[in-house]
C-alpha cells in the first residue's frame, strides 16, 4: 500500500535518508516527533503529494538586512520582484519597511508597486519595467520611480505634463543584452534625459554579466 504523506512525515523521512551526510541532518532526523494524527495526514487519493511552504522568520530578515548594510556600507533598495522571491513582497516590504537600513523597494510589476502604496509604503519604490504612457502617470501620481531605457522614454516622460521633475533609474544593459539601453549608448541617452525638464536621473542599475 502506498505510504501516506504530511509535512510532518514528508521531513521526517527526507531527514533520515539525509542523516548520513552530516550532524545537523542527524539531529532533525533524530529528533523526536509526535504521532501524525489521522487529520494531518493527506487523502489517501494523493499519497504521493506533501505540502510545501515557506516560513518568513521576521527576525532572521531584520539581522539579513543589517548584515547587508553593514558589508556594502550604502543604504539598500530591497529588491522584492517576482513575488519577494516565493516570500509575498506585500509580507516582505511590511517586515523590512521600519528598518533604517532600508532605503525603498524595487519590483517589476506595476500592480504590485501600486498594492505597495495601497498597503501604506512610504519609502521609495521603484519599477523596473516598461510601462503604457497611461500605467506611466498613474504611476507618477502615486510617487513610484519609472526605469528609462528606450529610445522614446525622454520623449514619452516629456509628455507627462507632471507639475514638478518625477525621478526615474536609467536601466543600463551591460552585455547582458536582455533588457537596457546599450552600455556604448548610455550617456547619449543620459544626455537627452537631462535636457527633459519632466525628470530628474535619481539613479542607475543594471544586471552584470559576471560576479564582482
Amino acid at each position: 500500500a502506498a505510504m501516506e504523506v504530511s509535512r510532518r512525515t514528508f521531513l521526517r523521512s527526507a531527514a533520515a535518508s539525509a542523516a548520513a551526510v552530516g550532524p545537523a541532518a542527524r539531529l532533525l532526523a533524530e529528533t523526536p516527533h509526535e504521532p501524525v494524527a489521522p487529520s494531518e495526514r493527506e487523502p489517501a487519493s494523493t499519497p504521493d503529494r506533501y505540502d510545501p511552504w515557506v516560513e518568513v522568520i521576521p527576525t532572521n530578515l531584520a539581522h539579513n538586512a543589517t548584515a547587508l548594510r553593514q558589508l556594502g556600507g550604502r543604504p539598500i533598495l530591497a529588491v522584492i520582484k517576482n513575488h519577494g522571491y516565493g516570500l509575498d513582497y506585500r509580507i516582505v516590504a511590511r517586515l523590512l519597511e521600519p528598518r533604517p537600513e532600508i532605503a525603498g523597494f524595487a519590483l517589476v510589476r506595476a500592480d504590485e508597486a501600486l498594492t505597495l502604496r495601497e498597503q501604506g509604503v512610504r519609502k521609495p519604490i521603484l519599477l523596473m519595467a516598461r510601462v503604457t504612457d497611461a500605467m506611466m502617470k498613474d504611476l507618477v501620481a502615486h510617487d513610484i520611480t519609472l526605469a528609462v531605457y528606450a529610445d522614446d522614454d525622454p520623449s514619452r516622460l516629456a509628455r507627462l505634463g507632471v507639475s514638478k521633475p518625477t525621478p526615474v533609474h536609467a536601466y543600463i544593459d551591460t552585455g547582458m543584452s536582455r533588457m537596457g539601453i546599450r552600455y556604448d549608448r548610455a550617456m547619449p541617452f543620459l544626455r537627452a534625459l537631462a535636457n527633459v525638464r519632466q525628470c530628474r536621473l535619481a539613479g542607475t542599475f543594471m544586471t552584470f554579466t559576471e560576479d564582482a
